[in-house]
This record gives structure tokens, sequence and C-alpha cells, in this order.
């Protein structure tokens, strides 16, 4: 004969209902700490690079929460290569609109 395992019920269990919330407020500052401190990266890169005569651009784009580098012709500012190119961010925009929409249609 097998031995009863005794199980745990609602009632036994510790209620601690406000870590969950305090997780995700600890999780959101150090995102918006990381994020702000990317975005003063890039100014101080920019910078550095504008008084080499060298214009390559350090950009967050702010909907992909990504850094963006252009390399920019000096003379004409036409834009000669981008890292990623403008067509991933284009794609990875798409992509995140689109998990926006299934995640909200699924809730």
């Amino acid at each position: 004969m097998a031995a009863k395992i005794p199980h745990i019920t609602p009632a036994d269990r510790p209620v601690n209902a406000t870590a969950p919330a305090e997780e995700v407020t600890a999780k959101n500052k150090r995102m918006r700490e990381e994020n702000k401190r990317t975005r003063e990266l890039a100014a101080e890169l920019n910078q550095m690079m504008e008084s080499s005569n060298t214009k390559l651009t350090f950009v967050v784009d702010q909907q992909l929460k990504k850094a963006i580098i252009k390399v920019v012709d000096a003379e004409t500012n036409k834009v000669i290569r981008q890292i990623p190119s403008e067509d991933s961010v284009r794609v990875a925009k798409k992509v995140s609109r689109l998990m926006g929409i299934l995640y909200d249609d699924a809730m």
C-alpha cells in the first residue's frame, strides 16, 4: 500500500502578493536606467566622432530599444552604411508590432 503524501492547500501556502509587482517594478527601473545609460553613451560617442571630423552616428531606436550605427559621408550627409540595415530595422518593427497584436488578442 502506498503511503499518503500530504499536499499543501492554498490556506497552507505563504502569501506574498506584493513580490511579483515589486519584481516587475525593479525590472522596469533597471531597464529604464540601462536605456538612459545607452542613450548617454550614444551621445558621448557622437561627440567624440564630431571632434575627429568623422561622421559616425549612434542612435537608440525608441521602439526597438536597440542601438543603430550609421556611417555618413561628411560632405553629402548621405548614409553610406547602417548597422543593422534599414531593412532589418523595418522588419524588426513589423515583427514587434505583430507580436503586440498577437499578445493583445490572446488576452
